[in-house]
C-alpha cells in the first residue's frame, strides 16, 4: 500500500484475514465486517485452525458479500491488494 501510495497509483487493501484485527495498513474492506475467527471458535466450539478454515469456507460462500465491496472500488480506477491469512 506504501509503494501505491509513493507512486501515486490509487489502491485499496481487502483483508482477508479473520483472525487480523489490527493491520497496520488502512483496509477499505476487512473480512471481519463478516465474520472473525473469535466468532467461528466460540460459536462453533473448534479450535484455531478449524476456525480459520470455517471462516475461509465462509467467504467463499459469500463472495457476493465480497464482490459488493470489491467491484465499486475497481470502479474508482484503483489497484486492488489481498491480504490472505497466512503465518508471519
Amino acid at each position: 500500500q506504501h509503494y501505491f501510495q509513493l507512486t501515486g497509483r490509487p489502491c485499496a487493501v481487502v483483508n482477508l484475514d479473520p483472525a487480523n484485527h489490527d493491520p497496520p495498513y488502512d483496509c477499505a474492506v476487512s473480512v471481519e465486517e463478516l465474520i472473525t475467527l473469535e466468532e467461528a471458535q466460540e460459536e462453533l466450539r473448534l479450535g484455531p485452525n478449524g476456525a480459520m478454515v470455517y471462516c475461509m469456507e465462509y467467504v467463499s460462500k459469500n463472495l457476493d458479500w465480497l464482490k459488493a465491496r470489491v467491484v465499486p472500488l475497481i470502479a474508482e480506477g484503483r489497484y486492488i491488494l489481498f491480504d490472505c491469512p497466512g503465518q508471519v
